[in-house]
This record gives structure tokens, C-alpha cells and sequence, in this order.
């Protein structure tokens, strides 16, 4: 919400207070407004880098967006397999699973797990 106030000709001082006033009024609470954005984002598949980057891209709080992005490697590696049900093609090509999955946010080390598990490639 940030960036549309910009946008729109909000000056960088007073977008905050503004902010602030319209959560209150509708009763908003811009963290959760936030989690839910990133739980989106999770669900669809995205990697934690890819999932910060757009909730910077909404106007998120960048500390917020690195706690919300935060994720376990399990959840990773979940949503790894996930990616690779729905495209099993990918794991025969090991630098076409290297890049798809760094062009959805995953971080190197889950990269690394993938091609080891799903392609052969020894690290």
C-alpha cells in the first residue's frame, strides 16, 4: 500500500502516518496482512528469496519480509517435491532443475539437495 501512495503523489514522510490512520480506522493489521501475502506465496510454491522479494515489492517492512520469508529446509524440500510432481521432466536435465528452481527463490543449499536427490549430480 505504501508504493501505490507513492505512486500517487504521497510524499515519503507522510505515507506512514497514513498508513497507520487507514489500518485503524478499517481495523487492519498490516503483520497480518503480510503473513497471509507470504503463506499465499508459500502455497503456490515459491522459494523464501522469491517470497521476501515480493513482499518487499508490496511495501512490506524488509525486517517483516525476512521473519514472514523465513523458512525450514523441510518446507523447502516440500515444496521442492511439490514442483517436481507437477514437472517430472525437470530432474532429467540437471541444469534446467538448477535454474527453475532458483528462478521460484530456493535458496543454494535446497538447489544443491534437489540436484543430489532428484538428478544424480554428486556435490
Amino acid at each position: 500500500m505504501r508504493a501505490k501512495l507513492l505512486e500517487r503523489g504521497f510524499a515519503e514522510g507522510e505515507t506512514d502516518p497514513a498508513l497507520a490512520w487507514v489500518c485503524h480506522v478499517l481495523g487492519i493489521r498490516q503483520d497480518r496482512l503480510a503473513e497471509s501475502l507470504a503463506d499465499q506465496h508459500r502455497r503456490h510454491g515459491w522459494g523464501p528469496e522469491a517470497v521476501r522479494a515480493k513482499l518487499l515489492a508490496k511495501g512490506v517492512d524488509p525486517d517483516l519480509a525476512d521473519e514472514l520469508a523465513a523458512s525450514t529446509e523441510e518446507d523447502s524440500r516440500t515444496a521442492v517435491e511439490r514442483w517436481l510432481e507437477k514437472r517430472p521432466a525437470l530432474a532429467s536435465d540437471p541444469g534446467k532443475l538448477a535454474r527453475f528452481l532458483a528462478s521460484k527463490g530456493f535458496e543454494e543449499d535446497v538447489i544443491r539437495w534437489a540436484l543430489e536427490a532428484y538428478a544424480g549430480v554428486e556435490d
